[in-house]
């Protein structure tokens, strides 16, 4: 798929998809967002979204302190979140940013890596505009989370979450570490995230028993996502 199509496929999937199935969960947003900057740790106040949807995690950003710069491939959701965000938001790709180098402390990249055209492209672009010093925070999701690997087995069926299957590359722990990791990345920790939220093959009365019980007892290798912190290699 080439860019072009890409922002046509995330501007329909932010008119109809996105809008739809998010709107109503603003505060677990914030609860898991607030889990992510834990996470991170301290870091300097500038900070780049890469692929920032519909302003989420640059409100929560924004609350906490940070100067917040958004960009997204969909036209449609840069127009939607400028009426709701206050910060710098550009149409682009993350294959090709529109920033100067070495400019940001942290940039963040959030269930988005997966759906990107040139996974490596996109890599050494985070890794250009980000300051020598700085971290970049990466959620993505697990190729072999358990109940992938049971939904394969009993359909014979690719791993998808969130509506996005026009354009979407699962890999395994190993998988996401050895991509980071050749395009000038430090891995400073990998941990599992297993709070569900965007799996929408998954029936409610399943997800209730999962995020009571089995979320607490998955293997980081079955687990259903993974938090990595990074600094650029020196």
């Amino acid at each position: 798929m080439d860019a072009k199509h890409l922002a046509s496929s995330y501007d329909e999937w932010h008119r109809k998809v996105y809008t739809a199935y998010h709107q109503n969960l603003p505060k677990r947003f914030w609860e898991v967002y607030l889990d992510y900057f834990k996470f991170i740790g301290p870091v300097g106040k500038k900070l780049l979204d890469v692929a920032c949807g519909p302003g989420h995690f640059l409100l929560v950003a924004k609350s906490l302190g940070y100067e917040i710069h958004g960009v997204d491939i969909s036209p449609v959701t840069i127009k939607k979140k400028k009426k709701t965000v206050e910060g710098d938001l550009r149409v682009g790709m993350a294959e090709k940013l529109p920033y100067r180098s070495n400019q940001f402390d942290l940039v963040t990249c959030i269930g988005s890596l997966e759906h990107f055209i040139d996974q490596d492209k996109s890599l050494l672009e985070m890794r250009r505009v980000l300051k020598n010093d700085g971290k970049l925070f990466i959620y993505v999701p697990n190729l072999f989370f358990l109940a992938h690997v049971m939904y394969g087995w009993l359909y014979g069926a690719q791993p998808s979450e969130g509506g996005q299957d026009f354009s979407e590359h699962f890999y395994t722990v190993k998988g996401w570490r050895e991509l980071i990791e050749r395009n000038g990345f430090k891995i400073e920790k990998i941990e599992k995230f297993n709070d569900v939220f965007a799996a929408k093959r998954v029936n409610w009365l399943v997800k209730v028993f999962y995020q009571a019980f089995l979320r607490h007892i998955l293997p980081t290798n079955l687990s259903y996502s993974f938090m990595i912190l990074v600094r650029p290699e020196e």
